[in-house]
């Protein structure tokens, strides 16, 4: 066992559209919603040793022994290995995988590399579609003012729950709960 195993970090909340300016003309990646609830699994690799953690969005971490979870199991049976052999090849020591399940599988929606910094959804998708199912990527567009009152009137590609994330990861400050936070660039826009 080792003495400071990394904590899991919970999902961070994603703010509508309005609540980020900073977005308006970034390339982003319009992404279909994947909900506000999900699972992330902390792999850190030292030496020869592996240690895995699994928690909620939320940070509650889940005893994978005696909590009965099928998004988990299957987490872990079909997809961990194939993602430590990734994550050996690619020289990764430590990540959060983030995932949703749906009736009979899991869908990969984001890797955490450190405390504030996220993998773009272009990387995740060409490191990972191969071995997990990832976020389902509509299009990607620049987030111009024609975009934006597409998006607002909810035609087209546009329709529907989405969330906007910055094609190379970005980060901006938020005040939650009297204190300053870091939370990716990313919009949701719910109908």
């Amino acid at each position: 066992m080792i003495k400071n195993l990394p904590d899991y970090l919970g999902y961070p909340k994603i703010l509508n559209l309005k609540e980020i300016p900073e977005i308006n003309n970034q390339f982003v990646y319009v992404i279909k919603d994947y909900g506000d609830k999900g699972y992330g699994s902390l792999i850190y690799r030292s030496d020869d040793n592996v240690y895995i953690r699994f928690g909620d969005f939320n940070g509650n971490l889940i005893d994978v022994g005696s909590k009965n979870n099928k998004h988990v199991s299957i987490f872990t049976t079909k997809y961990i290995p194939k993602i430590l052999d990734l994550m050996k090849t690619a020289r990764i020591n430590q990540a959060i995988y983030y995932f949703t399940g749906s009736k009979d599988d899991v869908t990969l929606i984001d890797m955490r590399m450190s405390l504030n910094k996220f993998t773009g959804p272009g990387m995740l998708r060409d490191l990972f579609s191969k071995i997990i199912p990832t976020q389902e990527v509509i299009k990607t567009v620049s987030l111009n003012a024609d975009t934006i009152n597409a998006i607002n009137a909810g035609t087209g590609s546009f329709s529907g729950n989405i969330i906007l994330k910055t094609s190379a990861f970005k980060t901006i400050t938020r005040s939650v709960d009297g204190k300053q936070h870091m939370l990716p660039m990313y919009a949701r826009i719910k109908r």
